[in-house]
């Protein structure tokens, strides 16, 4: 079964998390929405929004994610 992976910021204001669809099972696909916070939250409440929304790729978690899975294979990141 594919899987879908959608990396979200909880702090980004653009962006959402996604809602279980009851048509992803019977299309055959599974969606998993990974929370990550991209920047320092100032007051725990906000980012920057730049940094929020577009500091995927440099992000240590969605690297480690997409090069070992989650959990990480065995032997991966070490």
């Amino acid at each position: 079964m594919p899987t879908v992976v959608v990396f979200t910021d909880p702090n980004d204001v653009l962006g959402y998390t996604l809602v279980k669809s009851p048509f992803a099972a019977r299309a055959g696909y599974l969606i998993i929405d990974a929370g990550v916070s991209n920047a320092p939250t100032y007051f725990g409440l906000i980012e920057l929004p730049t940094s929020a929304h577009t500091d995927y790729p440099r992000n240590a978690t969605v690297q480690r994610m997409i090069a070992c899975g989650e959990p990480a294979a065995e032997g991966c990141g070490n």
